[in-house]
């Protein structure tokens, strides 16, 4: 029974990610069926630094590449990791994640 074990941290990377599709496709919802005020600061992008992002971008591109999902460009970029926050019409909703826009 010893060789019957699996790596969990493809399981692990599959969970992160499509929890992270779960929030977006909710977040999408939410700005279809709510109005929000137009943005404070229309094309602000939030840059996310720290130890985690090399880990983050790899389980995220592992699964994007394990589910058959098409890897955005970015991701492979590097480690850090942009937020773009603006929202109006026709625009991506508030909080839409860019993904990875430069290496370190």
């Amino acid at each position: 029974m010893s060789g019957d074990l699996v790596p969990l941290m493809p399981a692990l990377g599959v969970l992160v990610y499509k929890t992270l599709e779960a929030c977006e496709d909710f977040s999408q919802a939410l700005t279809s069926v709510i109005l929000f005020p137009p943005p404070i600061a229309p094309g602000l992008y939030l840059f996310v630094r720290g130890d985690f992002n090399k880990s983050l971008v790899r389980i995220m591109t592992d699964a994007a590449e394990r589910l058959g999902d098409p890897v955005p460009r970015p991701l492979a970029a590097g480690p850090a990791l942009a937020v773009h926050v603006e929202a109006g019409a026709g625009d991506a909703p508030a909080g839409a994640v860019a993904g990875a826009v430069s290496s370190e």
